[in-house]
Order: structure tokens, then sequence, then C-alpha cells
């Protein structure tokens, strides 16, 4: 495959978030090609190897390996998930051992985890930690902390979640707010009540900056056919981040940020000249507290952007502008990703790249009401990146809604501020059932 041309171009838009649902438009596009090809793709790369060595003080030898595991076990991950059912507790790794963590409740039978595991080779690997709570009695009481939580939410002050390696529901407090305030807020104090169990609440402190969250509308780089995730596309409104190419019925769809669909109209890419060329019309969208952050844009049958080559890939600015999709599955606490927009043009190696620190979190964009359920992740964010892919290796696991920026650090990141995304499986089921395409 030949590489393209690609012009950088940053241009700062604001865009203040509402909350609301969109109705999905069914504009149809032409048929997806009978065969997607491109050029193999390293399992790990060097921009995850340099980011992962800066975050966890490792050499390249271990950070190969931690992160070659991690791509190993991708699949384990969901299989666990479904063969538990009601008794999963989650699935997380420890990037200080360098091991998976599947949560065991008391009574869970462990022998189709066990043999998960061992038919993909990962028992030496793997523990099987014993913990109190299932995940849907974490999600219960994390609904009624939702609601504890909802005045210091609406001041972009605290953030809710669930962290599997302790078993709790996670509140995110600002430095500012008070101890009467943060102990209010849990009156059975490191308990909460969920129907009739007990779920643990772990209440951290952080810089109130940290949890000021913004959508990242803006303007990102330029390339020329194939459209490709991390490029900027932009209507009349707002300007964001392509994420994902997506395919229904014969159809083409482009998955990125729902508030970014939100404000309707027709979206355009741009050439590497600079010659902008539509895409089609804004699709479904959804931007609330019961989906989260995820929309479509319908490919339009007449699009430039369609031709007999259109390959799923992603530009990974600076380091592979054909770095194709192989697949699609949910992240999971300790995972290692990188998201590709705006940010990922920061000369400093790795600086989109971060780890998964919380899932089922619910971040408040001033003035809506707070959005989720999203992912959080330790990568800097910034305008421009909404709706970008995050990605493990070669396979899409989300798409950017938001983060923490605005900081004085290099190009305006904030330390310990978080990137927030939508799962990309969740988004595409919640879209109507649209499939994620992929080079094989």
């Amino acid at each position: 495959m030949v590489a393209r041309n690609c012009r950088i171009c940053l241009v700062v838009l604001a865009l203040v978030a509402l909350a609301g649902v969109g109705i999905a438009s069914t504009a149809a596009a032409d048929s997806v090609p009978a065969q997607l090809t491109a050029t193999s793709q390293p399992t790990v790369t060097a921009t995850e190897i340099a980011g992962y060595q800066r975050d966890f003080a490792v050499d390249a030898a271990t950070a190969t390996a931690h992160l070659e595991l991690q791509a190993r076990g991708r699949p384990m991950v969901d299989a666990v998930r479904t063969a538990q059912g009601d008794d999963y507790a989650g699935v997380w790794f420890d990037n200080q051992e360098g091991r998976f963590k599947v949560g065991m409740v008391p009574g869970a039978d462990p022998a189709p985890v066990q043999a998960i595991l061992a038919a993909d080779d990962l028992t030496d690997e793997t523990d099987l930690v014993p913990v109190d709570n299932t995940w849907s009695q974490l999600q219960a009481a994390e609904s009624g902390l939702l609601r504890s939580t909802s005045d210091l939410m609406a001041q972009r002050k605290a953030r809710v979640g669930i962290d599997p390696t302790t078993n709790s529901v996670l509140i995110e407090v600002a430095d500012g707010v008070s101890d009467a305030t943060v102990s209010a807020l849990t009156p059975g104090g490191t308990r909460a009540a969920a129907s009739s169990d007990d779920v643990n609440v772990e209440v951290r402190r952080k810089p109130a900056a940290a949890l000021a969250v913004q959508t990242t509308a803006c303007s990102a780089p330029d390339c020329d056919r194939p459209l490709r995730g991390g490029v900027r596309i932009q209507n009349t409104v707002d300007g964001c981040s392509m994420g994902a190419l997506t395919t229904r019925g014969g159809s083409y769809y482009i998955m990125t940020a729902g508030h970014c669909v939100r404000t309707g109209g027709t979206w355009t890419a741009f050439t590497s000249a600079g010659t902008p060329e539509d895409i089609g019309s804004a699709g479904g969208w959804l931007f609330d507290g019961t989906y989260g952050d995820i929309g479509a844009i319908n490919v339009s049958s007449s699009s430039y952007w369609i031709y007999a080559g259109w390959v799923p890939e992603t530009a990974a600015w600076n380091v592979d502008l054909d770095h194709g999709t192989t697949g699609s599955a949910y992240s999971y606490v300790g995972e290692f990703t990188c998201h590709f927009g705006q940010s990922t043009l920061n000369p400093l190696s790795g600086a989109a790249c971060g780890t998964t620190t919380a899932v089922s979190t619910y971040g408040n964009y001033a003035p809506s009401s707070y959005v989720g359920p999203l992912s959080e992740n330790t990568a800097c964010v910034l305008p421009g990146d909404s709706g970008g892919t995050v990605e493990d290796g070669n396979t899409v696991v989300g798409i950017v809604s938001g983060g923490s920026f605005g900081g004085t650090g290099p190009y305006y990141c904030i330390s310990g501020g978080v990137m927030l995304y939508e799962e990309a499986p969740s988004g595409a089921a919640w879209l109507g059932g649209l499939t994620i395409a992929t080079i094989f």
C-alpha cells in the first residue's frame, strides 16, 4: 500500500455540550467492497512501547512483554464476561505484576473461567481473585451514588465510576470539596446500599482541573483517500475526528462522538491538498446518561470517499498512516491503549497513549447533566480529538468523547487529567447494530 501525504492543519473551535438523543437516519450508501486488504501490522508498535515505558518506568523488553500479553489476552476478557454471566465481577490487568486478574465472587464456579484460560494458554499469566460483589451489584450502587453526587457533578467537581481492582464504586472528588460534603455522599461510611447488598465505595481526591472534562470538538489533520480514523471531519458548526468505519446492510457509516453528530448537517473531510469533499449527512446519535456519547454519519452513495479500495484503517500520526483495523473489543482496567486525533501530533513520544483506569464512568460536560457510561484513561486528550478511535494495537476498543485539558503542560495536557471514551462494541450496538469493518 502506498503511503499518503498528509497535511497538518490545526484550527481550534469551541463546543458547548448539550444532552439529548437523536433519531437515527436511514440514508443508504454503496455496498461494501468484496475484499478488504491492507499491509500486515505489528502486534505492538514503537509508540506503544515508548508510552508504556514512560508511564510505568520499565525497560523496553518488559514493556513489550506486557503489551504483547495484553494483546493475546484480549479475546479472553470478552469470553469470561459471557461465561460468568450473573457472577461476572470484572477482569483487569495489573501492570506492576504483568498479570491478568479475574474477580470471583463467593459461590462462583471457576471451571468455565479456567477452561477459557487453558484454551487461550493464559493459565500461568492469570490469577483468580476473590471479591465481594458482582458487576451488576456495583452498577446498582453506582446508580444510587450518581444521584447523591449530582450537585457536585453539575459543578464538574466529581466523577463516579467502577474500579474492579478494588471491587468498589469509585468517587473522584475535587481537592477543594470539604470533608463534610464528601462524608455526606456516603452516609453509610465506605459502604453503599445496592438493593439488599452492601458495596464498597472508594473516594479519591483529584485536582479540580482534572475533573473539569470538556468535549473536544476542533479540527485535525487531513489525508487523501482512504478516509481513515484520526483525520479531521467537520460540518458548518463543529470539527471532530473520524472514528471507525462501520457497515450495516451494505451501507457505510462513520462512527464518531454523539455530541459531534448532534449538530446535524452534512459532514466533510479534506484531501491532503485541503480540498473539502462531502462524506454524508448526520445520522443517529446519543449523548446522555444512559448510552454515553456515540453517533454515526451516513456515507452518501455519491461521496468522493467511497471507492473500490476503501480499507478500514487509522492515521497513526508520526508512526503509520495506514494502520489497519483488525477487530473490535471491550476494554478493561489496566489495558494500555492509544488514541488517534489531534494530540497524536504531540512531539512527545506516546503522548496519546495511556492506561484504562475505570469503566462505567459518568462525567459531566457543563451545562449538561452527566454523560455515561464511559471508560476513563490516563492518555492526554486535546481539542479536536472527539470521535477519534481508541485502539489496543490494531483493535478498536473505543471512541473518544472528551477529557480534561487546558493545563500548562505540553500541548495543554493536565497532570492527572483523563480521557473519557465510549466503548466501541456498545456504541455500535446502540446505533442499530453497526459492524466495525476490518481488513480481513
